[in-house]
């Protein structure tokens, strides 16, 4: 059955994003799912002729001619799984609106639509009336053994994207409010304004934390480990209230203790993260070491169980299966 599957990425480099990567690069080689790449230019009936399938999941789709392939697709009666990531329907912002207008349209003619969290699921509930099937990303990491000992000043850590340079920003000021010392690695993209986010950090003038930026690369997660905290802030925007938790789900993975904004998809987390401001969690820690090492080992304990390759795999045969019945 599987052979009649086809999961689609939507960008020239797709191991490169990390959504694409733990949503569906990695349960797609899991399952032995064929993948290929659709981009802006590619002819949507010559790319279904060539790839014959009868199911296609959709990665995150990020160009106007999906929607194209997309309909292509139910022209030619091929069942069509929509994976979306950063679906808010705020329209405020053009280039954020056109995307969100992208994953609406092929949502609507989707055969399942598939998002990371169920307050992402409410939120399209609410605009569209489409009910969505959750399935979280899975770890990419093996991860490492939860840390015993937590040093002082504080070693945290940091990894995102330059979409999330805002909120590490935020993230520092919650701490410099606090009598806190740390070394804090910073692990991103570096694309051209990476020269100017580091100088609005210097701006701040501050000399309680040290901070080091690292150029991500694909064994990231090699980097954090002589951390002992990861740090995971949010502004509590409409962008950023879809989120996946993978980032979370990661860092208690790599067994670090996690300090991470309150959110609506994660409040429930309390047993293995520290939620809220950052620098009154890393406070928290300062005066509470032995509880904030027990969060580690259950937050570790609880992320390789329920986030690991294999386990989310089998969420996405679940829903491959139910949609196989239309075949």
């Amino acid at each position: 059955m599987l052979i009649n599957v086809l999961w689609v990425f939507f960008n020239s480099q797709p191991d490169l994003i990390a959504s694409y990567r733990v949503s569906g690069i990695l349960p797609a080689d899991n399952l032995k799912i064929k993948k290929a790449i659709f981009l802006e230019k590619d002819d949507p009936i010559k790319f279904l002729y060539i790839n014959k399938s009868k199911l296609l999941i959709f990665a995150k789709p990020f160009h106007v001619n999906a929607i194209n392939l997309a309909q292509e697709a139910v022209k030619q009666n091929i069942k069509i799984i929509l994976t979306c990531d950063d679906w808010n329907f705020d329209m405020s912002i053009p280039r954020r609106a056109k995307l969100n207008e992208i994953m609406t349209l092929i949502a609507k003619i989707s055969n399942s639509v598939v998002v990371k969290t169920n307050i992402a699921a409410e939120i399209v509930k609410k605009n569209i009336n489409i009910d969505c099937d959750v399935i979280p990303d899975c770890i990419e990491s093996k991860g490492f053994e939860p840390i015993n000992n937590i040093s002082y000043p504080f070693k945290l850590g940091w990894c995102g994207k330059h979409t999330n340079w805002d909120t590490l920003y935020y993230g520092i000021l919650e701490i410099l409010k606090y009598d806190i010392l740390a070394e804090l690695t910073v692990i991103t993209n570096f694309t051209k304004k990476i020269d100017n986010f580091k100088y609005n950090i210097d701006k701040l003038k501050q000399e309680k934390i040290l901070i080091n930026f690292i150029e991500w690369s694909s064994n990231y997660y090699s980097i954090l480990y002589n951390t002992d905290i990861i740090l995971v802030p949010y502004i509590n925007d409409n962008r950023r209230l879809v989120k996946s938790i993978n980032r979370i789900t990661e860092a208690l993975n790599l067994g670090k203790i996690v300090v991470s904004s309150k959110m609506p998809f994660n409040k429930n987390l309390n047993t293995y993260c520290v939620l809220g401001n950052m620098g009154e969690g890393l406070e928290w820690i300062k005066n509470n070491k032995k509880d904030a090492l027990v969060k580690a080992k259950l937050g570790k304990e609880w992320s390789s169980k329920n986030f690991n390759i294999e386990k989310i795999s089998q969420h996405w045969l679940s829903l491959i299966n139910k949609s196989a019945e239309f075949f």
